[in-house]
């Protein structure tokens, strides 16, 4: 099946907000923060679709500033979601590599992202790309799961 990247819009709220609380919605309440960061300019949103424009799934980039022990510029994967009927397609790895493109095109230089502890299967996805786990942090999500922060040098 073919999948199409585009960028995201302000019409993709509904999709957004709704695949947000079916994916994150066990971590805590994201409906107002998603939407926000698909609004925000500085937030890079792109949406996978399938040939009939059907939607499948985003992911959304977010700049880190250099900060005093990290000298470089460097980007965040804020969320990553693929629509349950189309997981283990592809389209989670393609968003994937269409945030790090962007990334390397805004000039960043390491891509960090947030993920679940108890999330093996994004944790095996990110592994498969080259992120690394750099530390662990418990309650970290707003219903108190842990988290892994990985990161990959770009």
């Amino acid at each position: 099946m073919s999948t199409a990247i585009r960028d995201g819009r302000a019409a993709d709220v509904g999709f957004v907000s709704g695949l947000s609380q079916q994916v994150f919605g066990r971590y805590g309440d994201y409906s107002g923060v998603l939407p926000a960061w698909l609004a925000d300019p500085a937030v890079q949103t792109v949406l996978a679709e399938d040939a009939d424009g059907r939607p499948l799934g985003f992911a959304m980039l977010g700049a880190r500033p250099p900060r005093r022990f990290i000298p470089v510029a460097g980007g965040e994967l804020l969320a990553i979601a693929v629509v349950a009927d189309r997981r283990r397609e592809g389209i989670g790895r393609r968003l994937v590599h269409e945030i790090e493109r962007r990334a390397r095109a805004a000039q960043m230089r390491e891509l960090r992202l947030s993920t679940a502890a108890t999330n093996l299967v994004a944790r095996r996805l990110y592994a498969s790309c080259g992120f690394a786990v750099l530390s662990h942090y418990t309650r970290f999500y707003p219903s108190g799961q842990s988290a892994l922060e990985m990161a990959k040098r770009l």
